[in-house]
């Protein structure tokens, strides 16, 4: 038999089929292999390789498999960088730390062996440690360490810390002893001021310091100016606020003055964006002045925004300000408030503080004051009020260096000549811009504390205490060696530091002379009463404003009118709508005419003077040396419209001499006030013959008699001056000055307690 042959492997189908399936798990062992290959790489690379497990189930649990990781530990790692740090006074510093570790390292920092706990230090999010104001204790080593589970690490950085150093005291420019400065300052102005112009052009502009801060991105429009910022080593720096990066910031520098360090603040005038932030700052360094410099708008420019709430209560971040009180004079503004801050405290707990702002209106819009007498009277009154043991005194105008550093430099000057009896101006606007840059900022308000300072020197004090006053009077006896009493010292200093005619320019006075009574201290154009030039008439009248102590513009200067200005006179009274006429003179003295009668002669019937229908209503003449008339008022175009106006005529003042007693005019003042206060304090008419001696010591009286009532301070040759700055000539003579003084002491005799008086 034929035995078969056994199969081939060939032959067996299963044979591809097993070969497959082996090749598939071979490939499947290779993937697995290489995916565990790749965890664990990456668990060595990350510290983080986590390799799940089974755990047995507990009974009562559910069934499944629940995955556990475990957790691979490394000991931290710290990178500072640079191990060397090098920053500046007032800068903002961070000191770079990277950290790496499983688990997250705890971080801590140390300078000199003493754990960080004071507020200006911050640990930022990546470990860094932010200084927020480098001063020089924070100079030295600074450890960071990082610790885990698994170990320690430390790390040193060492900062240094770099102040500026300030200028040297220029010997080139030497102090200038009392004494010597008025001849001083005639020197260096002979040349129409080219030696002074020449000397600041040598005080350095800008010392180029650091300012970091100002410059943040964050703080950028936290300046009004982008070129008038703080330095770093004399900004002030604020608290910071729930760490917020840049709530420390704010536009102002700290200055040093003659009686300490940091005497002053020079900031910016407050923006929208600081409002808060100046708050802030009055609070916690305890300021209890503020000097404000500039007006709100000057030439359709904002310059700085009202910061206070014109009346009650008004909240500035976490700072409640209250409006106390106001005081609106002339020349300036006081006003008082009281703040508290709200954060965190009952209305049971607040704490409240006073702080008054003396607001200086009489700065120009354009270059400096023309004279330094306002100036001089602000910042004594200032001083009046400011206490010393509080904080510093802040000063702003709008960029807080022009108008801010002049103010500071004059306040200077007059502590040094108190203290050492010599002026050193140079070397302090120097010492100012190494603390903040361009502070005194034109050679015209350089000029202008020259002009101050001389002043001061010149006229001194002359203020008196109002209980002091009688006392004052009854010393007044001749000096054995000039033979002149005070009086007629201060008289004849008046006639030096008063301005002269050629000082102003007259020139409409001048080509109108027709209309002028003399043709000497003309009013200069920037004081006249200007006339409408309706139905093309002239906008002349020989009148001037005048300010009184508390109220710009208060008085109307001028001539008793003549023939053919009696009508620009009524045209006057009611275009400015005047309520009241103060007539100082008869309309005749000595057979010459001293002023045309201007109303009608009796009650009840009208007369026509140029314009206007003027009808005496009514006249009381048993009020002893001064009568009153009513007189009513009304435009020919128009005689439904009428107005009142009172005239008060003084009759027993003559040319020659002034009255024998002063209770008769203190009694008119008296009644004037009251028409005012009726009438909403429109200018007053005020007219002698001539508009100057009669007039001017009125209105003199007046404005000392007001000042005496604020400040109870008495001081006649300073108001003399004043008005005169405004009109050349008031108050002729020496009999006209002393009796401003005699009326004075009759009008604080009628008080029995005016040493008390308000």
């Amino acid at each position: 038999p034929v035995i078969p042959a056994p199969p081939t492997t060939e032959d067996d189908p299963t044979v591809p089929i097993i070969a497959g399936v082996l090749g598939v798990l071979a490939f499947i062992l290779v993937l697995v292999l290489v995916i565990l290959l790749i965890f664990a790489c990456r668990g060595r690379i990350s510290d983080s390789y986590k390799v799940p497990h089974l755990r047995r189930l507990e009974d009562g649990e559910k069934g499944g498999i629940e995955l556990r990781r475990r957790t691979r530990h490394f000991t931290p790692v710290l990178d500072v960088g640079d191990p060397n740090v090098f920053t500046s006074v007032g800068q903002p510093t961070t000191l770079v730390c990277e950290v790496s570790g499983t688990p997250a390292p705890t971080i801590k920092w140390s300078h000199e062996g003493k754990p960080l706990d004071d507020e200006r230090f911050l640990v930022l999010a990546d470990h860094s440690l932010f200084i927020q104001n480098t001063s020089l204790e924070d100079e030295g080593s600074y450890l960071v360490t990082a610790e885990n589970s698994t170990g320690t690490t430390s790390a040193q950085i060492k900062v240094t810390v770099i102040k500026p150093t300030p200028p040297e005291h220029d010997e080139s420019h030497p102090p200038v002893p009392v004494d010597n400065f008025t001849e001083y300052f005639a020197r260096m102005t002979a040349n129409e001021g080219d030696d002074l112009e020449e000397e600041y052009q040598d005080v350095e502009p800008d010392f180029a310091h650091t300012a970091f801060a100002a410059k943040l991105s964050i703080n950028r429009n936290k300046n009004r100016y982008i070129n008038i910022i703080p330095y770093d080593h004399s900004r002030v720096i604020l608290a910071l606020q729930e760490n917020t990066p840049g709530s420390d910031y704010i536009n102002a520098s700290y200055i040093d003055g003659y009686r300490r360090n940091n005497q002053y603040i020079a900031t910016q005038g407050p923006t929208t964006t600081t409002l808060a932030d100046f708050w802030r700052m009055v609070w916690e360094l305890d300021c209890p002045t503020i000097v404000m410099v500039t007006k709100l708008e000057e030439e359709d420019k904002r310059k700085c925004e009202q910061y206070w709430p014109s009346y009650g209560s008004t909240t500035y971040g976490n700072v409640q300000v209250t409006l106390k009180e106001a005081e609106n004079l002339a020349e300036y503004s006081i006003r008082t408030f009281s703040i508290t801050p709200l954060a965190g405290q009952s209305s049971a707990q607040m704490p409240v503080r006073e702080v008054k702002q003396f607001h200086f209106l009489k700065w120009p819009d354009h270059g400096v004051p023309n004279y330094a007498t306002a100036l001089l009277h602000f910042r004594k009154r200032v001083h009046l009020y400011h206490p010393l043991k509080r904080g510093p005194m802040i000063v702003h105008c709008s960029a807080g260096v022009g108008r801010t550093g002049t103010f500071a430099t004059v306040d200077y000057c007059m502590e040094r000549m108190e203290g050492e009896g010599s002026v050193d101006i140079f070397n302090f606007v120097q010492q100012m811009r190494y603390k903040r840059n361009y502070m005194v900022q034109t050679a015209p308000q350089y000029e202008f504390i020259h002009e101050a300072i001389n002043e001061a020197i010149t006229c001194g004090d002359t203020s008196i205490k109002a209980p002091e006053l009688k006392d004052w009077l009854a010393k007044l006896t001749p000096d054995s060696e000039t033979g002149k009493t005070v009086l007629e010292d201060q008289f004849k200093r008046l006639e030096t530091a008063s301005p002269h005619d050629e000082e102003f320019d007259c020139t409409v006075a001048e080509v109108n002379k027709d209309k002028n009574r003399v043709n000497k201290h003309l009013p200069a154009n920037d004081q006249r009463v200007v006339l409408s030039t309706e139905n093309d008439q002239c906008d002349y009248i020989c009148a001037s404003y005048i300010d009184g102590y508390r109220q710009r513009n208060a008085f109307m200067i001028t001539q008793g009118p003549m023939e053919d200005t009696v009508g620009d006179f009524w045209r006057m009274v009611w275009e400015l709508k005047s309520a009241a006429i103060v007539m100082l003179t008869q309309l005749e003295e000595n057979g010459e005419e001293m002023s045309r009668k201007y109303w009608s002669d009796t009650v009840g019937e009208a007369a026509v003077f140029g314009l206007f229908h003027v009808e005496l209503t009514s006249e009381v003449r048993d009020l002893g040396d001064y009568c009153t008339r009513k007189i009513k008022l009304s435009p020919i175009s128009n005689p439904q419209e009428t107005r009142i106006v009172t005239q008060f005529h003084f009759t027993k003042w003559t040319r020659s001499s002034p009255p024998e007693s002063a209770k008769p005019m203190i009694d008119m003042i008296d009644e004037l006030q009251r028409v005012q206060r009726k009438s909403g304090n429109q200018p007053i008419t005020v007219h002698c013959n001539d508009g100057l001696g009669r007039t001017g010591t009125f209105c003199t009286l007046y404005y000392v008699l007001d000042r005496v009532k604020t400040e109870q301070v008495v001081d006649v040759f300073q108001a003399v001056k004043t008005l005169r700055i405004q009109r050349t000539g008031l108050v002729d003579n020496l009999e006209q000055f002393k009796f401003v003084h005699t009326a004075t002491m009759e009008f604080l005799n009628t008080f029995s307690d005016y040493q008390n008086f308000k």
